[in-house]
């Protein structure tokens, strides 16, 4: 198991939840032998709404919060073990963290490269399975992050500490570290300009037209259009 990571906020320092922490003693198996006979559907909601937690101070942060949602009543013993066994881990000082945005990609890539099988595993089953399935991935992430202590070895000691870190995160970075307000303020900036450059070059402008119509929008156009005119007139 790893020493302490970095969960993707560069302030608050912990682990990820690993296989060998949540089920200590047991031998994991691979992400297809776990799903293997599982609800495809489940698999896709359980993806998208891993990745639609925040990036930052989300309810599901806490392992308790978070696997009070997941496991149903059937469930209860296994999630209060695996709670067990993460409060161990806190009594080092070391905070744990279930959820994260490389794992949850990684399930979702899944869903659509699985073919269709048929469903061979009951729902109370296939839960404990997916969670299972979902802290192997978290392993996965672990070792690759591993890779970031050998990168610096022979780095001077002042700045083996912040290049570490650096290596650990620059490929996750923008996935775990965002904040969704300001993804979508830039987004409509974005799109503000492209329609601006298309509207005003001779050249673009059947881009533009085209995709008005594929959209049935030429109306919003429109009423942009005079307001902006208006907007204008009165200045």
């Amino acid at each position: 198991m790893a020493d302490a990571l970095d969960l993707g906020n560069l302030v608050t320092m912990g682990q990820l939840l690993e296989f060998e922490v949540a089920f200590p003693g047991e031998q994991p198996l691979t992400l297809e032998q776990y799903l293997a006979g599982g609800n495809k559907g489940l698999i896709l909601n359980a993806a998208a709404f891993f990745l639609g937690f925040k990036s930052y101070k989300s309810e599901f942060s806490d392992p308790a919060r978070f696997l009070e949602m997941f496991f149903r009543e059937e469930n209860n013993d296994i999630a209060n073990q695996i709670y067990k066994n993460i409060q161990e881990i806190q009594k080092t000082g070391n905070q744990i963290g279930i959820i994260n945005a490389y794992s949850s990609l990684r399930l979702f890539e899944y869903f659509f490269s699985r073919p269709e099988v048929p469903e061979t595993q009951t729902q109370v089953e296939f839960e404990r399975n997916l969670f299972k399935a979902y802290v192997v991935l978290n392993s996965d992430f672990i070792k690759k992050q591993e890779v970031a202590f050998s990168s610096v070895k022979d780095i001077d000691e002042e700045l083996k500490i912040p290049m570490m870190m650096f290596c650990m995160e620059y490929p996750v970075s923008d996935k775990s570290n965002y904040d969704i307000r300001q993804i979508w303020t830039t987004q409509m900036i974005k799109a503000i300009y492209l329609f601006q450059f298309l509207e005003s070059h001779e050249r673009t402008q059947p881009l533009l037209q085209a995709f008005l119509a594929y959209f049935n929008l030429h109306h919003l156009a429109r009423l942009f259009k005079e307001f902006d005119t208006s907007n204008n007139s009165s200045n």
